[in-house]
C-alpha cells in the first residue's frame, strides 16, 4: 500500500506542469480541466470520466460543460441547455460548447394592449398599464377567446396565473421555476397572440372599439347639479301649492 502511494506521488505532474500543458484550475479544489474537455484530479493523479454530461466529485454533482465554460470563459452557470456545435454531446472541447440561446419575444406596445381591452371593456380616457385592472382585463379577454382550450404547458399556465393574480412577475415565475428570460418571453409571446387575434377581429368588423367611460364630474359640476335639482324641487313645490285642492 505504501509503495502504491509512493508511485502515485512519483508519477504525479506538478501543478505548473499541468498549466503548461493547457490545463486550468477549476473552482473545485485540485480539479483541473483542459480546453479539449479533459478533467484531471491532481490529488489522485488521474483523469476523470464524466457520466453523460455530469460528474460526481466528493459527493457533489457537477455539470461538466458548464464547469468548463466557467473556468475558461468566466460564464457563470445558469439555467438553459448547452448546445454542442458539432452535434457530438461527448465532445466537451471548449470551442464545441455554447449556451443554447432562447429566441427573444418582443414586448408588445402598451397602446395595442389598451386597444384590445377597449374592444371588450369600457375604460376611462386616461387608462394606462399601471391601472390595477389592466392585467385582469387581459385575463378576461384570454378567457373569452378560449386560450385555455388551445394552449397548455408550463409557460402558458404561468402566463395565465400572472394575469389573474395580483402577484408580481417575479413571485409567479419562482412558483413555476422559470428563469427571468423565459418568464418574460412567455408573457410577451401570449400577449402577442392575444393582440394579433383581437386586432384581426377588429379589422374584419367582428369587434368594435367601445367609447371611453364618461369623465367623473368635478366638485363644481356636482354643486351645480345639486343646485339645479334643489331649484327644480322648489319649483315643483310652488306649482303644487298654487293648484287648488
Amino acid at each position: 500500500m505504501k509503495r502504491k502511494v509512493e508511485q502515485l506521488f512519483e508519477n504525479r505532474p506538478t501543478k505548473k506542469e499541468l498549466i503548461s500543458e493547457g490545463y486550468k484550475n477549476t473552482e473545485i479544489q485540485n480539479i483541473y480541466v483542459s480546453k479539449s474537455g479533459v478533467l484531471f484530479d491532481w490529488l489522485r493523479n488521474k483523469r476523470l470520466k464524466p457520466h453523460g454530461i455530469g460528474i460526481n466529485i466528493d459527493g457533489k454533482h457537477w455539470n461538466v460543460p458548464k464547469l468548463i465554460m466557467k473556468t475558461f470563459k468566466k460564464i457563470e452557470p445558469r439555467n438553459g441547455h448547452i448546445c454542442f456545435k458539432n452535434g457530438n454531446n461527448k465532445d466537451f472541447s471548449l470551442e464545441n460548447l455554447e449556451y443554447q440561446t432562447t429566441p427573444t419575444q418582443l414586448k408588445p406596445n402598451e397602446s395595442d394592449l389598451i386597444l384590445c381591452i377597449r374592444l371588450y371593456f369600457q375604460v376611462s380616457e386616461n387608462f394606462k398599464k399601471s391601472n390595477v385592472s389592466f392585467k385582469y382585463y387581459l385575463y378576461r379577454i384570454a378567457e373569452k377567446r378560449g386560450l385555455k382550450t388551445r394552449y397548455s404547458g408550463l409557460e402558458f399556465n404561468f402566463f395565465i396565473e400572472y394575469l389573474k393574480t395580483y402577484a408580481s412577475k417575479s413571485e409567479t415565475r419562482l412558483k413555476y421555476n422559470l428563469s427571468p428570460t423565459n418568464s418574460k418571453n412567455a408573457i410577451n409571446k401570449y400577449l402577442k397572440i392575444l393582440i394579433d387575434e383581437c386586432l384581426s377581429d377588429h379589422k374584419r368588423g367582428i369587434l368594435k372599439i367601445m367609447d371611453f367611460l364618461p369623465k367623473p364630474k368635478t366638485k363644481v359640476q356636482k354643486k351645480r347639479d345639486l343646485k339645479t335639482a334643489l331649484l327644480g324641487w322648489d319649483n315643483l313645490l310652488n306649482d303644487i301649492k298654487k293648484k287648488p285642492l
